[in-house]
């Protein structure tokens, strides 16, 4: 029905909740994985890369406008 796997579906919604984790809080990404459903902060970075191309501290930095 919406053309992804459940799979896919479940860690498109915890991207997202890792997106707006970095967006708007300071936490330490650890963290940020644990609050997103993520076991690790390296399987977060790896995923996170995968679909956006920038880590996650390069997209917080971008995203709060910071160098």
């Amino acid at each position: 029905m919406l053309g992804r796997t459940p799979a896919e579906e479940i860690r498109r919604v915890r991207l997202e909740r890792v997106k707006q984790l970095l967006a708007d809080t300071d936490m330490p990404i650890p963290s940020v994985a644990a609050a997103s459903g993520f076991g690790s902060r390296e399987y977060l970075a790896r995923a996170f890369k995968q679909e956006t191309g920038l880590s996650p501290r390069q997209y917080r930095n971008r995203i709060q406008g910071r160098a």
